[in-house]
């Protein structure tokens, strides 16, 4: 039977794991007793061609090694043997996965170690370096106190006259409220009213004296207070056309029974029994009022006084209304820069029936208004002046309006105001971020302290070995104080 080679792996204790044993053709290594040396040597023995002899180590219980020649087994004692070295190579298998495992974890490492190392280089390529600049700027108190004028011929800010532009806006309204009456006195009063007298009679005209009566449904006389002259009626195709006159009448007698509501057909006796009795009438769409025989509540010069105070209130507050409802925002009203004027005024002579009285006023408001942009900007013009610079602008400032004088007839109004303020020269941050771009930090501090108009600069580099500017700019970061 033709000899086969075998590779035969002896699993051997950790601390004790340093050589492989094969055995090759018909050798076998067989270790020798142990010596005190750190060599070791084993002695080759002939082995015959099946091995069945258990191989023993110093120290170790040996396993048991078999050997096959599987050309002369049949197919199914051939797999019977196979199933049986599967199980025994199975005890092999620990040791081969902790071997490919260790190498997986190794190259995992190495990947992550890469990754890290390369998110290193790219944050410091694109993140580094930073530099940070604070700025305290100068600052220049100024304080104003003193008057300045807002007129109407003014078309800018003055400058040498302290002056500024202004705009009048203005209003008429008219209003009526009623009031109690407190004053009494006996009355006898005739009811009186309008009323239309018509012509449907002739193209000729009629007149009426003075007195005429002309009588409503109910027999209720009404006298003509003027003598009238009825027009002529118009004579169209064969028909007329009724022409008509208005007048005013009294009752015939005082007493509230002839306060008669609208009436529709008055007709005159005087005429009652000519053609003309039918021809000529009249009508009234108003009722008859201030017939009495009795007291009259009426208004007392107290009353007529408080009516108009009231009255001039109410007035002032509604076109006050409007017109602040029409004043841009940009405009300031200060205190005392108002003018109200009567323009007309009526209130009843007596009382209703309810015992109040009307009071009537129609009046005009004016006002005198500038914007307030226009006062800083006179400000800040007499700052510079006062400070002999140049461009200075406000960085806080408290403004107060103390009193006004307006002048209506000349569309001025003077005004007393307290003004203070802190000035600064403004720095152009994009165009000093550009002027520092690159500079050494040395440099960068001389460049600072060089534009004059600052008064205190810290500046941070980042990380911490950076001492340049770096030369993109939205890696510098400034603040101005």
């Amino acid at each position: 039977m033709e000899k086969k080679k075998i590779k035969v792996i002896d699993i051997v204790a950790p601390e004790d794991a340093k050589k492989a044993v094969f055995i090759k053709k018909e050798e076998l290594i067989k270790p020798k007793e142990p010596v005190i040396e750190e060599k070791i040597e084993a002695e080759k023995t002939e082995i015959k061609p099946k091995i069945e002899e258990k191989v023993k180590e110093p120290d170790i219980k040996p396993k048991e090694i078999k050997t096959f020649d599987f050309s002369r087994l049949e197919t199914k004692e051939r797999q019977e043997i196979k199933k049986e070295d599967i199980k025994e190579s199975l005890a092999f298998a620990p040791e081969l996965k902790t071997r490919s495992g260790s190498r997986i974890k190794k190259y995992i490492v190495l990947f992550f170690i890469a990754i890290f190392v390369g998110g290193g280089v790219y944050s410091v390529l694109e993140f580094l370096p930073r530099v940070e600049i604070k700025i305290v700027a100068k600052k220049y108190p100024f304080n104003y106190i003193d008057w300045i004028t807002a007129s109407k011929d003014n078309s800018g800010v003055d400058l040498s006259n302290r002056q500024i532009p202004a705009e009048i806006f203005s209003e008429v309204r008219n209003i009526s409220l009623a009031f109690s009456a407190h004053g009494k006195k006996q009355v006898v009063r005739k009811a009186s009213g309008e009323i239309a007298i018509y012509n449907s009679y002739s193209s000729d005209s009629q007149t009426l004296i003075a007195g005429t009566r002309l009588e409503d449904p109910d027999g209720k006389i009404f006298r003509l207070d003027k003598k009238i002259v009825i027009p002529r009626a118009k004579i169209r195709e064969g028909k007329i056309e009724s022409s008509s006159i208005k007048a005013m009448v009294t009752a015939d007698k005082a007493g509230a029974e002839y306060n008669i509501g609208p009436t529709q057909k008055f007709t005159i006796p005087g005429l009652k029994g000519t053609p003309k009795y039918d021809g000529f009438y009249a009508s009234s769409d108003q009722a008859m009022k201030g017939g009495l025989v009795g007291e009259l509540l009426y208004p007392t010069e107290e009353d007529l006084k408080l009516a108009k105070e009231k009255t001039t209130i109410a007035l002032k507050e509604t076109a006050g209304s409007f017109i602040f409802s029409q004043i841009p925002k940009e405009y300031k009203v200060v205190e005392d820069s108002q003018q109200f004027t009567v323009l007309k005024e009526a209130s009843d002579k007596e009382a209703d029936e309810s015992g109040n009285f009307l009071y009537s006023l129609e009046g005009e408001l004016k006002i005198i208004a500038f914007k307030e942009f226009d006062v800083l900007q006179l400000m800040t013009g007499l700052a510079n002046k006062s400070l002999g610079k140049e461009n200075l602008e406000a960085k806080e400032y408290k403004l107060e309006y103390s009193g006004s004088r307006p002048d209506f007839a000349s569309g001025r109004l003077a005004v007393s105001l307290n003004y203070d303020s802190s000035f600064w020269q403004p720095i152009a941050v994009e165009t000093f971020k550009n002027s520092i771009v690159r500079k050494k930090e040395g440099e960068l501090k001389l460049f600072i302290f060089s534009l004059g108009s600052i008064e205190k600069a810290t500046v941070s580099f980042w990380p911490f070995w950076v001492t340049s500017v770096p030369d993109n700019l939205k890696y510098i970061k400034v603040f101005v104080e």
